[in-house]
């Protein structure tokens, strides 16, 4: 079984990404928790899109049942694109995940 390289990759409704995220996972958690947070990134960014959409007036001549489903795996392939290419949500995760708090100090005071 050969997994890709890059899961960002790869098309947003592939459900083997999260097959190989797992194994990246065990095998080198650093990697795999910067691909988690894009994936995370990715799904923030769909939210917000799909907000946007539902914004909007919906009351077209081209609006129906298949626009709004095509319009919603559109909105899903972009924000799986642009967490690939990274809005700063991520990084921004894996920082706040990896760090590690100062030490305290333990000695009592005489």
């Amino acid at each position: 079984m050969k997994i890709s390289a890059d899961t960002n990759t790869q098309l947003a409704v592939d459900a083997q990404a999260l097959g190989s995220l797992r194994l990246k996972a065990k095998q080198s958690p650093d990697k795999a928790l910067h691909q988690a947070a894009q994936q995370f990134e990715a799904v923030f960014t769909n939210m917000m899109l799909k907000s946007m959409r539902d914004a909007t007036p919906q009351n077209g001549i081209l609006d129906s049942d298949q626009t709004k489903m095509f319009t919603s795996l559109l909105d899903q392939q972009l924000s799986q694109n642009m967490a690939s290419h990274g809005i700063g949500l991520a990084d921004l995760m894996v920082k706040q995940l990896t760090h590690t708090p100062p030490a305290t100090s333990t000695k009592e005071s005489r």
